[in-house]
């Protein structure tokens, strides 16, 4: 009598068992079917909001070039006051012209409007004027600028840099003296910075991300 008791007990144990093994794979498999899910669900939610940018793109598009068309004056930007500039939506995207004004008051903060192509400074022909009426832009840095691109290696009146301060970085390197070949070049001119190149658009992507 107490045999057949204990091998009852025993069967009854090892029955436990496997069905709590049984559980434990079927609680694995849900698991990783619903992590699946996520993901899925996360690839999805990226798709939509691709559409939407690309949605968002064209209708800045369209919206920008109606302005351009109806302008009172061709030729001329439009008064920043006449046009939405500043998140403007397009059904759950939203998009901002971004530039610059000469009614801004705060020139390290954001201004949102159209920009006139035509009134960029070209770097290789820029003088050491034209460059400090840029934001933030210092007679040495100009200067600097001015002595990377020239011909010669006398550093410009008020300052700039030529081999003398690079030679002393390190690591050390020689002032170009030739023509820019991109904006990013600046990057290479004494006093430059990333922040002051690019502002908070240092990914280059036009939208003011969190940083």
């Amino acid at each position: 009598m107490n045999v057949n008791l204990h091998r009852a007990g025993a069967l009854r144990g090892s029955a436990l068992i496997i069905v709590l093994w049984i559980c434990l794979g079927l609680v694995s498999i849900a698991l990783y079917f619903a992590q699946s899910m996520s993901f899925e669900i996360r690839a999805a939610d990226n798709r939509v909001a691709a559409v939407q940018s690309e949605q968002a793109i064209a209708g800045a598009l369209r919206y920008a070039t109606n302005i351009l068309i109806n302008l009172q004056t061709p030729g001329l930007l439009p008064d920043e006051t006449s046009y939405e500039r500043e998140r403007v939506m397009v059904d759950e995207a939203s998009f901002w012209f971004i530039g610059r004004s000469d009614q801004q008051t705060a020139l390290d903060q954001p201004w949102f409007s159209f920009v006139d192509e035509g009134s960029k400074l070209d770097l290789n022909t820029a003088t050491v004027e034209m460059l400090e009426l840029l934001p933030r832009m210092t007679p040495q840095l100009a200067g600097a600028i001015v002595d990377w691109r020239d011909a010669n290696s006398t550093v410009s009146d008020g300052g700039g840099a030529e081999d003398e301060t690079y030679q002393r970085l390190s690591p050390p390197y020689r002032c170009k003296n030739a023509p820019f070949e991109s904006i990013d070049e600046l990057r290479l001119v004494d006093g430059m910075d990333l922040e002051l190149l690019y502002g908070d658009d240092a990914n280059l992507n036009g939208a003011l991300d969190p940083n």
